[in-house]
């Protein structure tokens, strides 16, 4: 950054880009203070396992073709392959709100500083190839985010006690060392 006559250029575009986007992820992922409760976790978990990657509403989703990199000879100078498949995250209703929040959380970096979700596929050497892929990537991650938490048991819950505990007791034991250490530093002339 840079101060000029009392106000303040950024330099560097990215900058700009990256602040923006934190903001906005700072925004969307202030309803995931939301509370879920068990039975809304599974229906989420009932609904992931039967949503398959052909109810993915592909009207609702902006798609775009582009010049792939890669094998293909000078056919890839020619021929625009690589799929790109952007919908605004907040406003794709068609999946469950916890699925949303755990999708921008887990895949934060597919988000634009404008709340596109952006997939894209450059994989095959066509565009109906590559843009299947792409549905087939974003049904797999709203699976992966769909799925529950799981609770821990007795056994790790205890486990995580006991190292807590030693951690205090360990703590404990430097702040004594510390304090014996800084003790036998001190003058007994009086």
């Amino acid at each position: 950054m840079k101060h000029t006559e009392g106000r303040v250029e950024v330099i560097g575009h990215g900058l700009v880009e990256s602040l923006a986007k934190m903001a906005f992820l700072a925004r969307f992922l202030s309803t995931a203070t939301k509370a879920w409760s068990r039975e809304q976790l599974e229906d989420v978990a009932s609904w992931a396992q039967t949503f398959t990657s052909s109810q993915i509403p592909k009207g609702r989703m902006e798609i775009s073709f582009n010049r792939s990199r890669g094998p293909g000879g000078q056919n890839v100078n020619k021929v625009n392959t690589k799929a790109e498949v952007r919908f605004v995250l907040q406003a794709a209703d068609w999946m469950p709100e916890y699925t949303r929040i755990k999708l921008g959380e887990q895949e934060a970096n597919r988000i634009s500083k404008e709340g596109h979700f952006i997939i894209t596929s450059e994989r095959n050497r066509t565009q109906t190839a590559n843009l299947d892929d792409c549905f087939v990537k974003l049904h797999e991650m709203i699976v992966k985010a769909s799925e529950i938490p799981k609770e821990p048991d007795e056994e790790q819950r205890q486990h995580v006690r006991s190292l807590a505990k030693a951690a205090d007791a360990r703590r404990m034991q430097e702040k004594r060392r510390n304090a014996e250490k800084k003790q036998g530093r001190r003058s007994t002339d009086f």
